[in-house]
């Protein structure tokens, strides 16, 4: 590992730490009125940009995958059950199948039942995988030209680098609270990070997607 490489590990670890330290304030009142918002700002979006991601995607039904929350992330959960129902969407979540390994999304309805899995993580208990075409992230700190600080494990990373070498066109918006925004000047991602494509907090987007 480069000097450059390990200054930015430790600065990342630092910003990683304050930004756990920030979240781990927020009411529980603050962590539902704020779920309620993303939702809703997530399904006005859904209803008006459906037939651009068709055009985008080219698929005839949409595979979002949705994550299940750990304790102080946004909480989707509503969010998902009104995708379900929707005839245009098929809902899917993230499983960890082998350690360090890239992500796999199962097929997820309602009436799934879930199972514990690794890192104390609820995951469906499903035998139908898909491939997502919008991935919904959970993110600890961004940066507004979509930099994304998670918790240091690399599976999203790894996710979205592994559709990507095999093609897959996708959709990827970090969900996050507001605390989120990285303002230390001094952090630069690394070469090998991908941007995700749009960013939505509380406060709405804060990097907006561009459908081209």
């Amino acid at each position: 590992m480069t000097t450059l490489e390990n200054k930015h590990n430790n600065l990342s670890k630092i910003i990683r730490s304050n930004l756990i330290q920030i979240r781990s304030k927020l009411s529980k009142d603050e962590m539902q009125i704020g779920s309620k918002k993303i939702e809703s700002l997530l399904l006005k979006w859904i209803s008006s940009i459906t037939n651009n991601i068709h055009l985008k995607t080219h698929t005839d039904k949409i595979n979002l995958a949705g994550f299940w929350p750990l304790k102080y992330e946004p909480c989707l959960i509503d969010f998902l059950h009104i995708c379900s129902s929707n005839q245009k969407l098929n809902i899917c979540l993230p499983t960890i199948e082998k350690i360090d390994h890239p992500l796999s999304f199962k097929l997820w309805k309602t009436e799934t039942i879930m199972k514990t899995g690794k890192f104390n993580i609820l995951e469906p208990l499903s035998t139908k995988y898909l491939i997502p075409n919008i991935i919904l992230i959970p993110t600890l700190g961004f940066t507004k030209n979509g930099d994304r600080i998670g918790y240091g494990k690399g599976y999203y990373d790894r996710t979205l680098s592994n559709l990507m070498e095999n093609g897959q066109k996708f959709i990827s918006i970090g969900i996050s609270w507001e605390c989120g925004l990285i303002t230390d000047i001094a952090y630069k991602a690394a070469p090998h990070d991908i941007p995700l494509d749009a960013i939505l907090t509380t406060k709405g987007w804060e990097k907006e997607l561009q459908l081209t």
